[in-house]
Order: C-alpha cells, then structure tokens, then sequence
C-alpha cells in the first residue's frame, strides 16, 4: 500500500476481533441500496426519536458483495464494526448521547479519507480513524424507538478553489455578503485605462465595521485556505467551517496579535493566539491547513498557531475584516489537504494499523513503553505527505518519525530519528529493497 504514514516501522498488524452480538452477522443485499461513487462521502439521516432504546444502523458493503461496514448508533453509544461472512469484528467503539426523546434531528456520517465522524445535528457522537473502506453501496434503518427519512448520499470530490477578482461583474454570483459590505478594487495604468485596456490589478476590499463574506459549499471539508492580504488597520484573515454570520471559525490577525478564532450561536472563543506583527503597508500570504478536527495557521508559510476542532464541522471558504476599510484581498485558493491524528479519547489499540510494543494515548500524547523498539503506524494511504510530531526521548533513546512507507515489496521508507542524551543528534535514513541508507545526520 503506498504512502502510508507510520512512526516507524513495523510488520505486525495489530487487530483485535470480538463478535458483537448486538450486530447482525448477517445483512440481506437488499438492505445497501444506494450506491457511493466515492471512498469520501456524507450520509444525512433524518430521525425522530420516539423511544429511550434506540438502535439505528449504517451499513457500507464493499464491491464484492459479501464484507460490509456496520455502525450501530445507539442511545449512549456508537459502535463500529466489519461483519463477513457471518463473523462480526469490532473496529472500535465510543460513549456518545444522542438528542433527546421526542426531538427530530439529522444524523450524519461523514468519511474523508481515514476519518469516520458520526454526528448528529452538528453535534460529534464518535470519531474513528479506519484503514481502508468500503464504499460500493450503503444503508440505513432503524430498528427500534425512531423513525427515519430517506437517507442522502453526497459523495465528496477534492475541494479545489480559486479566485482572482478579475472577472469583476461575476464577482458577486460567486461571493455572498454575510456581514457588512464588500466591493472589488481595480488598478488601471492610465495609458491601460485610456486605451480601455484590460485591468491591471484587482483585489476584495471589506468596508467599514464588520464584515465577512463566504464562498464554496458546505460540504467543504478537508483543505488549505491561502489568501494574499493587505491589512492597514484593524483585524482580518480568513473565515473557514462558515455557516452563518454567527456561525464560523477564522484565522485572523490584527492589533498585534494572530488568532485562530470560533464563532457560535454568535458568541466568540479563541481557541489559540500569539504574538504577530504586520506592517501596514506590506501584503502577507495567510494560510489555514484544514483537516478533520484540526487547523494550523500560517503567515508567510510559517506556523503561527493551531487549534482543536469538532470533527463534525463543515462548511464554506471565506474572508473576514473588523475596523480594517482599506484592506485588501486577493488571490485566493483552496486545495485538498488531510490530515489524521489519533481522535481524542481513542484507545490507541483501535487507532493504529501496525504496532510493536506497548502504545498507549495520554491525553494527547501517543506514548511507547517497551524494551528495544517500539513502532506504531496510523491508518491511511497518502501518495504525498508531510509528517509532524512532538518527540520526547530520555536517556539514550531514539524516537522519530516515518514517511512514505511501503508495506509491499520492494520495501521502502524515509526514517527521521532524534537520539537522546547529552549532545542529541538526529540522522535521516532511506530504506529501499531491504536496504538501508543513511542519507544524513548532524548534532541536534
């Protein structure tokens, strides 16, 4: 399998299998009617609770017919589990409250890449990391104390997105005013505008208050947000997960500071901030990496902060300003980014594909505890791939990460490792076939 992204390798599969008897080990072909044209998708339930005992279930079969998926949503917890040929294997399971008796809500699964997040009505029940999928046909019903509508399937492409303000007059079919107003600028050279040539420039520009504008759809997931913006006065940046003028999160930066913010129901938290100065006459490159439960935020491609999210949100691209007139905003893109961390109180057991040793999550720190090497590896395939972490080693121990890791013959792997003590050092390593290549090193 290509690309995998592991902390370093191993070639034992860590799995645990437990018949459920709450699951059926047997679902009719008739139960999957509706087919998934993508591994990446969005289920939309909509239920009415009627009962205290309640069990609804998802089930997601694969091409061949006879292995399926099943979540079975109940009233204090979801499980996850593979059900083939009449054996019933549990992937993981998550204490969760559904809304209350006598209430209408929507329940939604929403799969990107490795991440499975089950939510209802915006609202995270549970949230799984998963290797692999099957994603040919897909069902849902209830079997006791609800009763649900027709179930929507919306497959997930690659969000992709850009925006240059040049085509003026479209500007406002394809931007929507949530707060405040917005206008575009335009630049001519005067020989350009006297011989009614093209534009030589143009940019967004907020006016006076607060002012937030939005684009894309909300299903927008998973992606990086990049804009070139000018801010001579006051706070702006990038508005990401919109909904609402009461509802979004933004990294934004102003005032001598840089925030990754959430709006909700209109009331306003700061989920991280740090220092920042801009100069007022400069333009900066601001960038959000946007990922399931996750965001980092970048100025000039250098991290500033991030922040934990719900994984259940989702929603629109978009630009904010406060007291900022005379901004300016411009070129403007969206591309498919993923990211994958063990979800919050996962037991690490459910979360990693390969392992040797013992692995434990603490808070939010994977931890080893094992004599000689430890390795770990989480879920997903990834043909490009960046691999972050913060490494804590004592004494003479070594600790790394691992990327672009290849399970198949030939073999093959990119080491990063730090080495502990006194004067730590780190060496870069290549396996490739079998062999192993040191490609570089230094003192750390």
């Amino acid at each position: 399998m290509p690309g995998r992204l592991l902390f370093a390798l191993a070639l034992l599969i860590a799995s645990a299998s437990l018949t459920l008897a709450e699951i059926p080990s047997q679902i009719a072909e008739n139960s999957t009617p509706e087919p998934l044209d993508s591994a990446d998708f969005i289920l939309t339930l909509p239920v009415a609770r009627s009962a205290k005992d309640t069990e609804i279930l998802f089930a997601l079969r694969g091409a061949e017919g006879s292995a399926l998926e099943v979540l079975r949503v109940t009233g204090d917890a979801v499980d996850l589990a593979r059900v083939e040929d009449g054996t019933v294997t549990r992937l993981g399971r998550r204490g969760a409250k559904l809304p209350a008796v006598g209430s209408s809500f929507d329940l939604t699964v929403h799969a990107r890449g490795p991440h499975l997040v089950v939510s209802a009505d915006g609202n995270m029940l549970a949230h799984f990391l998963r290797e692999g999928s099957l994603s040919a046909r897909v069902g849902a019903w209830a079997t006791q104390g609800a009763t649900v509508g027709d179930l929507l399937v919306q497959p997930l492409g690659e969000v992709t997105f850009d925006e240059d303000f040049f085509a003026t007059e479209q500007v406002p079919d394809r931007w929507e005013t949530l707060a405040g107003q917005w206008q575009v600028g335009i630049y001519w050279d005067p020989l350009q505008e006297r011989d009614n040539r093209p534009i030589g420039a143009s940019w967004y520009a907020p006016g006076e208050g607060e002012c937030l504008t939005a684009s894309g759809y909300g299903i927008f997931d998973s992606y990086r947000l990049a804009a070139t913006v000018r801010l001579p006065q006051g706070r702006g940046g990038l508005a990401f997960h919109v909904w609402g003028p009461e509802d979004y999160c933004a990294f934004e930066l102003g005032q001598g500071q840089a925030r990754l913010v959430q709006v909700s129901g209109g009331a306003r938290k700061v989920l991280a901030e740090t220092a920042a100065e801009l100069r007022p006459e400069w333009s900066y490159r601001l960038r959000v990496d946007v990922s399931t439960g996750l965001a980092r935020a970048f100025l000039n491609d250098q991290p500033l902060v991030e922040a934990d999210l719900s994984p259940a949100l989702t929603g629109r691209i978009g630009l904010l300003a406060e007291g900022a007139a005379g901004s300016r905003f411009d070129d403007i893109i969206a591309r498919p980014f993923i990211a994958t961390r063990i979800p919050k109180g996962a037991p690490a057991e459910e979360s990693l594909v390969l392992a040797d040793g013992t692995w434990k999550t603490d808070g939010d720190a994977l931890t080893g505890h094992v004599k000689g090497a430890a390795v770990a590896g989480l879920p997903g395939s990834y043909a490009d791939c960046e691999v972050t972490a913060r490494v804590g080693a004592t004494r003479d121990a070594v600790a790394g990460v691992v990327a672009g890791h290849r399970t198949d013959e030939p073999k093959s792997a990119l080491i990063f490792t730090i080495k502990a003590g006194v004067q730590p050092t780190w060496q870069l390593h290549q396996v490739n076939g079998g062999q192993t290549v040191r490609l570089a090193g230094g003192p750390s």
